[in-house]
C-alpha cells in the first residue's frame, strides 16, 4: 500500500527501493522521482509518512522479514529518510 505525502505517492515493491512518484497534469509519472538508497526484499515495504503539521515530512517502512509468520513481532520498522532529501534516481 503506498503513502501520499508533499503531492509524492512513495511505493514499496518487492525487491527494490522506496520509490516517490510526482504527479504532473493529474497523472502519475511512470518513472520515479526518487528514491532510498536501501532496498526491501519480499514481500516489499509498506511506507508510511510522520509529519508536523503538514511540515518536516519522514518516509517510515514498515518491512515484514517474516511473511510466514503473522505476529507483530516478524515485523520490523525503519526510517528511510526524510521527504525532502530522498535522493533522485
Amino acid at each position: 500500500m503506498p503513502a501520499f505525502f508533499g503531492g509524492k505517492l512513495y511505493f514499496g515493491p518487492v525487491g527494490h527501493n522506496i520509490l516517490a512518484f510526482q504527479f504532473k497534469n493529474a497523472q502519475l509519472l511512470p518513472a520515479p522521482v526518487a528514491q532510498t538508497s536501501n532496498s526491501f526484499g519480499y514481500p516489499g515495504a509498506t511506507p508510511s509518512v510522520s509529519a508536523n503539521n503538514g511540515r518536516n515530512g519522514i518516509v517510515w517502512a514498515s518491512a515484514n522479514t517474516n511473511p510466514v509468520a503473522s505476529t507483530e513481532q516478524s515485523c520490523s520498522l525503519v526510517t528511510v529518510s526524510a521527504v525532502p532529501a530522498v535522493s533522485k534516481p
